[in-house]
């Protein structure tokens, strides 16, 4: 929290309440008193969301730095829990921004989840021993790598004829082993007319022998 801070900007962390005793603890003072917000949302598909928060609370009782708290708790019609989690932060959460707050919090895990996963093991093959080493080749690694990462998230987003082969190959897995054999075949004259002839538009390669 700290080092977020010092870098001005903030921070929603994951408090699992077997980790923070001290903050349970607090949080049921204030239950008990009325010092806890909640907020219940009925979705369209049945589902319920119940939203809490509390302001000001002390992490724990070694350090005099205060948080906000929030947590959400989703259930299923037939009142089956389906997802629980609870973050502090230094944003003070409202009935305005709680939903958002708690959608920024769940996303943590898409980072871990579509990133870092995706960066180990599938496809692009980083590996923790990339920043081993006394020399600097193995730092040099990781830098392509995030590039690559980079660009591909940038084409994913923008470039439409990216976006229409993914849909028809199915998956990302099945695109890239489709263009790298292409480009280990074929000369293309850009990178438009490889995709156009992955979705059979036409067989041109775009390039201009002559």
């Amino acid at each position: 929290m700290e080092l977020i801070k010092d870098s001005n900007a903030s921070f929603i962390l994951v408090a699992k309440p077997a980790d923070h005793v001290f903050l349970e603890e607090n949080l049921r003072g204030l239950r008990e008193c009325g010092g806890v917000t909640r907020l219940e949302v009925k979705l369209s598909n049945g589902r319920k969301r119940v939203y809490e928060w509390a302001c000001e609370l002390e992490l724990n009782g070694s350090t005099e730095e205060k948080v906000n708290w929030f947590s959400i708790i989703e259930t299923a019609s037939s009142g089956k829990r389906l997802y629980i989690n609870s973050w502090v932060s230094d944003i003070k959460p409202t009935k305005r921004n709680i939903e958002e707050l708690v959608e920024v919090g769940r996303h943590r895990w898409q980072i871990e989840n579509q990133a870092f996963d995706v960066l180990k093991n599938h496809g692009y093959n980083l590996e923790h021993n990339f920043g081993h080493g006394e020399k600097n080749l193995a730092f040099i690694f990781v830098i392509l790598n995030f590039l690559a990462y980079t660009l591909h998230q940038l084409i994913s987003l923008s470039d439409r004829l990216f976006q229409a082969a993914v849909e028809k190959m199915g998956t990302k897995h099945k695109i890239w082993d489709e263009i790298r054999v292409l480009l280990n075949h074929f000369v293309w004259g850009n990178w438009e007319a490889l995709l156009e002839h992955m979705l059979d538009y036409h067989d041109d390669t775009g390039f201009n022998s002559g």
